[in-house]
């Protein structure tokens, strides 16, 4: 599935199963995932006030996405690759159970973190 040069918000919500699909140039706003996460192709595509809870981000290719004001509780992400991604003033904290979120792995290429802590388990270094 395509998803390209949409807007969603809590209102309207993403087409279900875009998760596995293709999602171009899109903006995501105020939505809180509550189980899966992305496991296919995003690109040049902003996420502001959003928030995952127990996601699993599984192989994803991210190229150009920005995280803004994000929370991510509890959230695996795992095999995929971060391509010119920015992550702007968001949180990794732990879930309900105290479980934090993992990273194992993944790629980073070019990345920024900005106003937000690297969380453990990232092998990242900072864009030359």
């Amino acid at each position: 599935m395509l998803s390209q040069s949409a807007q969603f918000d809590r209102e309207d919500m993403p087409p279900q199963n875009w998760e596995d699909g293709v999602v171009r140039c899109c903006d995501f706003s105020g939505i809180h995932f509550d189980g899966r996460g992305p496991e296919g192709v995003l690109v040049d595509t902003t996420f502001d006030g959003c928030s995952w809870y127990w996601s699993l981000f599984n192989a994803a290719t991210l190229v150009g996405v920005d995280f803004k004001h994000c929370e991510f509780s509890g959230v695996t992400f795992s095999g995929c690759r971060f391509i010119e991604c920015t992550f702007e003033s968001c949180r990794f904290t732990l879930d309900a159970i105290g479980k934090p979120c993992s990273f194992t792995r993944n790629r980073w290429y070019a990345c920024n973190f900005v106003g937000t802590a690297i969380p453990e388990g990232i092998d990242w270094t900072a864009p030359a």
